[in-house]
């Protein structure tokens, strides 16, 4: 079982399928609240809030009303592969 992060980093990888790329990123628009969030991956909302915040202070994404523009998904892959290896790419890449 991963830690919420890695939970909501899967997450954001897969609303990001088939949404809008920009030179600005992806955008997930209309995107879902910080509660719908964490009832998907079984999570607080306040976890749920604060790890958005934390990726909006490193650059890896950028939270405005109504959208979430994904800067680095290659960032969240990244540290997903890191936590949980190989396996976690075919998770990723699930359609």
């Amino acid at each position: 079982a991963l830690e919420t992060r890695f939970r909501l980093y899967l997450e954001l990888i897969r609303l990001a399928r088939g949404h809008r790329v920009t030179p600005l990123g992806i955008i997930i628009a209309p995107a879902p609240t910080h509660e719908q969030i964490a009832q998907s991956i079984g999570a607080q909302r306040e976890a749920v809030t604060r790890e958005l915040r934390q990726l909006g202070k490193e650059g890896v994404l950028l939270h405005r009303r109504g959208e979430i523009v994904i800067k680095r998904e290659d960032e969240l892959r990244q540290r997903v592969e890191r936590r949980a290896g190989l396996a976690a790419s075919y998770v990723m890449d699930w359609g």
